[in-house]
C-alpha cells in the first residue's frame, strides 16, 4: 500500500518530513519527495508514484488535483494558519530559506531586501497565491486522509504522530521488549541479515524517540519555541506569530484576498478578526 505525506510551504514541511524518513529508513520502506508540480514535467503524481515504485510519498505542496492521479493509499495531510505562514514565509525568503532548488526566489528575495517589513508582508501575502490556492483545493474530506493542524502537532507532538502513524498502519504497538529486540538483532547481525529491511512498522517507543529527536529545540540549536531567531530555518516555532506583524492594512488585504481560506479550516468563523486588536 502507497503511504502518503501531503504539506504545504511553511506548515512544518522540513520537519514533518525529516521524521517520516526516520520512520521509512527504520521500517524498510523507500520514501519520494516531489515538492512541487513543477517538478513532474510530463507526468503525473500519480504516474510518478507507479515509475518510480515508492513506498511513502511526500508531496510538499500539495493540490488536490494531482492527488487524485494516485493509486489508492492512506495518506495525511498537514495545513497551518495562513496569517502564520504568511509572517514565517517572510522571514524564511528574506533569510534562510536556500535558492538553489528554487532560482525564482533571488529576484524575489531582493525585492524584500529592499522594503522595509510592512511592506514585505504585503508583498509575501501576494506572493502566497499559488499555495494558498492549492490549500483551497482541497475537500472537507478526502477518503484515506487524515486532515490535521500544524498548531495541534507542535502543541502535542507525540500523541499527534501516533496518530498519523497508526492511521498509516506503520505503527507496532505491541509491548516492545528493548531486551528481545537487542538479542534478535544481534542474530540477524550474525546471519548477514538487515532486521532494518525486514520490519514493516515501527514500535511505539521507537517512534517517540524519533519524534523527540527532531523536537524543536534540538533543530533550533537549543532555543525553546517562542525565541525567535530569524536567520534560521526554524525560527520560532510557535502559533499566533501573525498578530506580531500583521498591521491594519494586512489584516484587510490578507482578508480581501483569501477570507474563505480561515474559514474553510476553521482558524475564523467571520470577518470580526480584521478590526479586533490593534498593530504592535
Amino acid at each position: 500500500m502507497l503511504r502518503c505525506y501531503f504539506g504545504h510551504h511553511k506548515c512544518g514541511s522540513t520537519w514533518i518530513e525529516e521524521i517520516c524518513a526516520d520512520v521509512c529508513l527504520e521500517s524498510g520502506h523507500r520514501m519520494d519527495v516531489v515538492f512541487r508540480e513543477e517538478d513532474l514535467p510530463g507526468e503525473t503524481l500519480g504516474e510518478f508514484a507507479k515509475r518510480s515504485g515508492t513506498d511513502f510519498l511526500a508531496f510538499a505542496n500539495a493540490g488536490y488535483a494531482q492527488v487524485l492521479t494516485l493509486p489508492p493509499c492512506k495518506g495525511f495531510h498537514v495545513v497551518r494558519d495562513p496569517r502564520d505562514v504568511v509572517v514565517s514565509a517572510y522571514f524564511s525568503h528574506l533569510y534562510s530559506h536556500p535558492t538553489h532548488q528554487w532560482p525564482e526566489l533571488i529576484e524575489y528575495r531582493k525585492r524584500l531586501e529592499s522594503c522595509d517589513l510592512a511592506a514585505g508582508l504585503s508583498l509575501e501575502i501576494d506572493f502566497r497565491a499559488q499555495q494558498f490556492e492549492e490549500m483551497m483545493s482541497w475537500p472537507a474530506e478526502a477518503p484515506c486522509i487524515l486532515q490535521l493542524r500544524f498548531e495541534d502537532l507542535i502543541a502535542a507532538p507525540f500523541p499527534s504522530f501516533i496518530t498519523i502513524f497508526r492511521h498509516l498502519e506503520l505503527l507496532d504497538e505491541r509491548h516492545f521488549d528493548v531486551r528481545k529486540r537487542i538479542s534478535h538483532l544481534g542474530r540477524r547481525i550474525a546471519g548477514r541479515v538487515s532486521l532494518r529491511a525486514r520490519r514493516a512498522s515501527v514500535p511505539t517507543e521507537r517512534l517517540l524517540g524519533i519524534v523527540w529527536e527532531h523536537d524543536f529545540a534540538k533543530k533550533s540549536g537549543g532555543r525553546q519555541a517562542g525565541e525567535e531567531n530569524v536567520h534560521s530555518h526554524y525560527r520560532k516555532g510557535q502559533a499566533g506569530d501573525w498578530q506580531n506583524h500583521f498591521r491594519p492594512e494586512h489584516r484587510r488585504q490578507f482578508h480581501e484576498r483569501y477570507g474563505p481560506l480561515l474559514a474553510k479550516y476553521g482558524y475564523e468563523s467571520d470577518a470580526r478578526w480584521v478590526d479586533a486588536g490593534t498593530s504592535p
